[in-house]
């Protein structure tokens, strides 16, 4: 049944059709938001749940859009599609970065972060989303939707770079990764990016269409998202896990280079600098560690350190 409505969608872009697709595709997206914010396995989600809530209001957006019959319906359809492919790029980024191990500073997810939130609260203000589209109807159809200033000249480039960085990623990850999960991570990153193509494609005129076919193509590739996340297992792997109890030793671990430069450290090392993981990436390691604690080269242990009322075990 699904195939079939999917094919009269593809025929035609039947409205009756999308009546029934792009509920199924948004409520799979929910699903998948709800099944990963249940999961007891990670303290950290990596952003993946709102990902998969702002693909379901994508979905939502289009489909409100699709079937408006009045430019106040339009109007309510294109807001909700706007909030969630405004977040959608830097929420993807943000997962990314997590399931990748990708260090993601404070200040990156603030610059993936700022222009969405300005473009939101143009999309909410009802004088100012003129700066956003403006639609053109006939016989209460929309024909024509044009895009305006901050649209053009600054949401959809800072979309479409931040989207190629996720792609880059994406398939850094895919590389990374061996067997069976470079194909499911291929997939994945294939399957998520075909809206945004779909998107891309639409504003330089690919489609002959009034309306972007992006949301509609996101709720025909729901299932297989859903399928290869829940089903395969796509993007989990042993590296996250092994990360995931690196994170939570209570002991105090420090990754360094080989001529002892710190690359990490995991939360109780940053607890006991009283500082932040980030803050040490590229220090030497002797000017981080306090005083009185030796820095032991090779394999041999040195126990017993006294640092106050505390003893240490330091071990490389």
């Amino acid at each position: 049944l699904y195939v079939s409505f999917v094919n009269r969608i593809l025929m035609g872009m039947n409205p009756q059709a999308i009546h029934w697709i792009m509920p199924v595709g948004a409520t799979v997206y929910v699903f998948l938001a709800a099944a990963i914010i249940v999961t007891r396995s990670s303290n950290k989600r990596g952003a993946a749940h709102w990902v998969m809530l702002a693909m379901a209001g994508w979905i939502i957006g289009g489909m409100i859009e699709w079937v408006a019959q009045s430019p106040d319906g339009l109007v309510v359809g294109r807001m909700v599609t706007d909030i969630s492919t405004a977040l959608l790029p830097p929420f993807i980024f943000v997962a990314v970065c997590f399931f990748s191990a990708t260090r993601c500073p404070r200040w990156a997810k603030l610059l993936a972060f700022a222009i969405p939130i300005i473009t939101i609260c143009l999309a909410v203000t009802h004088p100012w989303h003129d700066l956003m589209w403006a639609p053109t109807f006939a016989n209460g159809e929309v024909i024509r939707l044009e895009h305006s200033q901050w649209f053009n000249q600054v949401h959809l480039p800072h979309a479409v770079l931040l989207s190629m960085i996720d792609m880059v990623l994406m398939c850094r990850r895919a590389f990374a990764v061996t067997g069976n999960q470079r194909a499911l991570t291929g997939a994945l990153t294939v399957t998520f990016f075909v809206p945004v193509a779909a998107t891309v494609a639409h504003y330089f005129n690919a489609f002959d269409m009034a309306l972007s076919p992006a949301p509609v193509l996101a709720a025909i590739t729901a299932p297989v998202v859903g399928w290869l996340i829940l089903r395969r297992g796509a993007l989990i792997d042993n590296t996250l896990q092994y990360r995931h109890l690196f994170e939570r030793m209570q002991d105090a671990v420090f990754v360094v280079d080989q001529d002892l430069k710190l690359l990490s450290c995991n939360p109780a090392g940053a607890k006991m600098l009283d500082t932040e993981p980030e803050a040490i990436d590229g220090r030497h390691l002797e000017s981080v560690l306090p005083d009185g604690v030796p820095i032991v080269i090779g394999k041999r242990a040195c126990n017993d350190i006294s640092l106050g009322e505390r003893r240490l075990s330091v071990q490389v």
